[in-house]
Protein backbone atom coordinates (compact mmCIF):
# COMPACT_ATOMS: atom_id res chain seq x y z
CA UNK A 1 0.00 0.00 0.00
CA UNK A 2 1.44 3.37 -0.95
CA UNK A 3 2.02 5.92 2.11
CA UNK A 4 0.43 8.82 1.60
CA UNK A 5 2.58 11.95 1.17
CA UNK A 6 1.23 15.09 3.45
CA UNK A 7 2.38 18.70 2.46
CA UNK A 8 4.06 20.08 5.28
CA UNK A 9 2.10 23.81 6.16
CA UNK A 10 4.56 26.36 5.45
CA UNK A 11 3.94 29.72 7.61
CA UNK A 12 5.48 33.02 8.55
CA UNK A 13 7.21 35.76 6.87
CA UNK A 14 10.25 33.79 5.58
CA UNK A 15 7.32 32.25 3.67
CA UNK A 16 5.98 35.85 2.24
CA UNK A 17 7.20 35.27 -1.42
CA UNK A 18 6.73 31.53 -1.64
CA UNK A 19 3.68 30.86 -3.65
CA UNK A 20 3.99 27.06 -2.38
CA UNK A 21 3.32 28.36 1.64
CA UNK A 22 -0.35 29.72 0.68
CA UNK A 23 -3.29 27.54 1.06
CA UNK A 24 -6.26 27.94 -0.97
CA UNK A 25 -9.49 29.09 0.65
CA UNK A 26 -12.89 31.03 0.03
CA UNK A 27 -15.01 33.92 1.28
CA UNK A 28 -17.94 32.75 2.89
CA UNK A 29 -21.27 33.83 4.43
CA UNK A 30 -21.58 35.91 7.30
CA UNK A 31 -23.56 38.59 9.17
CA UNK A 32 -22.88 42.32 9.84
CA UNK A 33 -24.28 45.86 10.42
CA UNK A 34 -24.16 48.77 8.53
CA UNK A 35 -25.26 52.30 9.36
CA UNK A 36 -25.38 55.61 6.76
CA UNK A 37 -24.45 58.54 9.38
CA UNK A 38 -25.63 62.18 9.29
CA UNK A 39 -23.14 64.34 7.51
CA UNK A 40 -20.31 65.71 9.81
CA UNK A 41 -19.99 62.25 11.27
CA UNK A 42 -16.32 62.14 12.35
CA UNK A 43 -14.95 58.85 12.10
CA UNK A 44 -11.59 58.56 14.25
CA UNK A 45 -8.84 55.44 14.23
CA UNK A 46 -8.31 54.77 17.68
CA UNK A 47 -4.58 53.74 16.90
CA UNK A 48 -2.97 56.58 14.83
CA UNK A 49 -5.90 59.62 16.54
CA UNK A 50 -6.46 59.42 12.69
CA UNK A 51 -9.49 61.76 11.92
CA UNK A 52 -11.96 62.12 8.60
CA UNK A 53 -15.00 63.62 8.46
CA UNK A 54 -18.02 61.66 6.78
CA UNK A 55 -21.64 61.11 6.06
CA UNK A 56 -22.15 63.11 3.09
CA UNK A 57 -24.48 60.58 1.64
CA UNK A 58 -22.09 58.10 -0.28
CA UNK A 59 -20.69 56.47 2.93
CA UNK A 60 -21.50 53.74 4.70
CA UNK A 61 -20.42 52.60 7.92
CA UNK A 62 -19.63 48.88 8.29
CA UNK A 63 -19.32 47.05 11.19
CA UNK A 64 -17.89 43.30 10.75
CA UNK A 65 -18.26 40.48 12.99
CA UNK A 66 -15.86 41.40 15.73
CA UNK A 67 -17.26 44.90 15.89
CA UNK A 68 -14.06 46.27 13.07
CA UNK A 69 -15.32 49.46 11.56
CA UNK A 70 -14.59 50.39 8.06
CA UNK A 71 -16.07 52.94 5.50
CA UNK A 72 -17.79 51.77 1.99
CA UNK A 73 -19.27 53.19 -0.71
CA UNK A 74 -22.65 52.71 -1.32
CA UNK A 75 -21.69 51.34 -4.53
CA UNK A 76 -19.64 48.06 -3.38
CA UNK A 77 -22.02 47.59 -0.12
CA UNK A 78 -24.92 46.69 -2.31
CA UNK A 79 -22.89 44.64 -4.59
CA UNK A 80 -21.95 42.62 -1.85
CA UNK A 81 -24.59 42.37 1.42
CA UNK A 82 -28.04 41.35 1.06
CA UNK A 83 -30.94 41.87 3.76
CA UNK A 84 -30.24 38.96 6.39
CA UNK A 85 -33.02 36.99 4.92
CA UNK A 86 -31.47 36.75 1.53
CA UNK A 87 -33.73 39.39 -0.23
CA UNK A 88 -32.51 42.41 -1.83
CA UNK A 89 -30.82 45.41 0.01
CA UNK A 90 -31.34 47.63 -2.81
CA UNK A 91 -34.98 47.12 -2.54
CA UNK A 92 -34.83 47.37 0.66
CA UNK A 93 -33.47 51.39 0.58
CA UNK A 94 -34.41 52.29 -2.18
CA UNK A 95 -38.28 51.47 -0.93
CA UNK A 96 -37.70 52.72 2.68
CA UNK A 97 -36.30 55.85 1.82
CA UNK A 98 -37.52 57.24 -1.64
CA UNK A 99 -37.77 60.65 -1.50
CA UNK A 100 -35.52 60.85 1.81
CA UNK A 101 -32.08 61.77 3.12
CA UNK A 102 -30.11 58.06 3.08
CA UNK A 103 -29.51 58.47 7.20
CA UNK A 104 -30.02 55.31 9.23
CA UNK A 105 -28.64 53.53 12.40
CA UNK A 106 -27.62 50.33 12.51
CA UNK A 107 -29.28 47.53 10.27
CA UNK A 108 -28.07 43.60 10.57
CA UNK A 109 -26.65 42.75 6.43
CA UNK A 110 -25.52 39.23 5.27
CA UNK A 111 -22.37 39.22 3.41
CA UNK A 112 -22.89 37.31 -0.02
CA UNK A 113 -19.70 35.46 -0.83
CA UNK A 114 -18.50 35.61 -4.74
CA UNK A 115 -17.54 32.28 -6.33
CA UNK A 116 -13.97 33.24 -6.23
CA UNK A 117 -10.87 31.36 -4.97
CA UNK A 118 -8.11 32.58 -2.67
CA UNK A 119 -4.78 32.14 -1.10
CA UNK A 120 -3.59 32.43 2.50
CA UNK A 121 -0.67 32.40 4.79
CA UNK A 122 -0.38 32.77 8.10
CA UNK A 123 1.68 35.04 10.14
CA UNK A 124 1.97 34.22 14.18
CA UNK A 125 1.18 37.35 16.11
CA UNK A 126 4.85 37.37 17.38
CA UNK A 127 6.56 38.41 13.73
CA UNK A 128 5.54 42.03 12.42
CA UNK A 129 6.45 43.97 9.13
CA UNK A 130 4.75 45.36 7.16
CA UNK A 131 4.72 45.07 2.65
CA UNK A 132 3.56 46.70 -0.20
CA UNK A 133 0.11 44.97 -0.84
CA UNK A 134 -2.27 45.80 -3.49
CA UNK A 135 -2.32 49.36 -5.75
CA UNK A 136 1.15 49.73 -3.95
CA UNK A 137 -0.77 50.21 -0.35
CA UNK A 138 1.47 49.32 2.78
CA UNK A 139 -0.04 46.66 4.46
CA UNK A 140 0.79 46.05 8.19
CA UNK A 141 1.25 42.52 9.69
CA UNK A 142 0.05 42.01 13.37
CA UNK A 143 0.03 45.72 14.09
CA UNK A 144 0.45 46.40 17.78
CA UNK A 145 -2.06 47.60 20.61
CA UNK A 146 -5.07 44.91 19.05
CA UNK A 147 -6.04 41.42 19.02
CA UNK A 148 -4.80 39.07 16.04
CA UNK A 149 -5.87 35.77 17.68
CA UNK A 150 -2.53 34.26 17.71
CA UNK A 151 -1.93 36.06 13.95
CA UNK A 152 -2.66 37.69 10.98
CA UNK A 153 -3.32 35.93 7.23
CA UNK A 154 -1.80 37.46 4.44
CA UNK A 155 -4.55 36.60 1.75
CA UNK A 156 -4.22 37.10 -2.25
CA UNK A 157 -6.23 36.62 -5.22
CA UNK A 158 -5.81 33.47 -7.52
CA UNK A 159 -4.30 33.64 -10.96
CA UNK A 160 -5.04 30.48 -13.16
CA UNK A 161 -5.16 28.29 -9.78
CA UNK A 162 -2.07 29.67 -8.07
CA UNK A 163 -1.68 32.85 -5.68
CA UNK A 164 -1.34 36.13 -7.20
CA UNK A 165 1.46 37.89 -5.23
CA UNK A 166 0.70 41.26 -6.90
CA UNK A 167 -2.75 41.60 -5.34
CA UNK A 168 -2.33 40.91 -1.16
CA UNK A 169 -3.82 42.12 1.83
CA UNK A 170 -4.10 41.82 5.34
CA UNK A 171 -6.79 39.88 7.47
CA UNK A 172 -6.41 40.40 11.47
CA UNK A 173 -6.39 36.90 12.48
CA UNK A 174 -9.07 37.51 15.12
CA UNK A 175 -11.22 37.64 12.23
CA UNK A 176 -10.48 35.43 9.79
CA UNK A 177 -11.99 32.13 11.05
CA UNK A 178 -15.71 34.47 10.91
CA UNK A 179 -15.02 35.29 6.97
CA UNK A 180 -12.81 32.56 5.20
CA UNK A 181 -13.50 29.04 5.14
CA UNK A 182 -10.75 26.66 6.69
CA UNK A 183 -9.53 23.85 5.35
CA UNK A 184 -6.72 20.92 6.88
CA UNK A 185 -4.39 22.34 9.59
CA UNK A 186 -5.22 26.00 8.59
CA UNK A 187 -8.33 25.72 11.19
CA UNK A 188 -5.58 24.65 13.98
CA UNK A 189 -4.00 28.35 12.96
CA UNK A 190 -6.84 30.36 12.84
CA UNK A 191 -7.97 30.36 16.54
CA UNK A 192 -11.20 30.38 18.18
CA UNK A 193 -14.41 31.63 16.56
CA UNK A 194 -15.61 34.48 18.27
CA UNK A 195 -19.08 35.06 19.94
CA UNK A 196 -21.88 36.19 17.91
CA UNK A 197 -21.73 40.12 17.31
CA UNK A 198 -24.53 42.09 18.88
CA UNK A 199 -25.65 45.46 17.63
CA UNK A 200 -23.13 47.70 17.78
CA UNK A 201 -23.56 51.43 19.75
CA UNK A 202 -25.98 53.67 17.72
CA UNK A 203 -23.95 56.28 16.06
CA UNK A 204 -26.11 59.36 16.70
CA UNK A 205 -25.75 60.17 19.54
CA UNK A 206 -23.57 63.57 20.16
CA UNK A 207 -20.91 64.07 20.16
CA UNK A 208 -20.81 62.26 17.16
CA UNK A 209 -17.79 60.30 16.83
CA UNK A 210 -17.05 56.80 15.49
CA UNK A 211 -13.81 55.20 16.70
CA UNK A 212 -12.56 52.30 15.27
Amino acid sequence: MAKKVTTPLLYGAKHLNNPCAYRPTNLKEHNSFICAPRRGTVLKNHLTGEKSVIGEGKEIVLSGTVGEISVLSLRKVLSAYAMTDGTSLYNYLTRTFKNKPLIFDWLPVKFVPPVARYHVLFIPEREKFNFIGTDGKVCFVNQPHCSHGGGDFIVCSDLNGRPNLADRRVVNGAIFRNIFTLRGKLSVLAGEKQAKQSTPKSFFAVPVVIEY
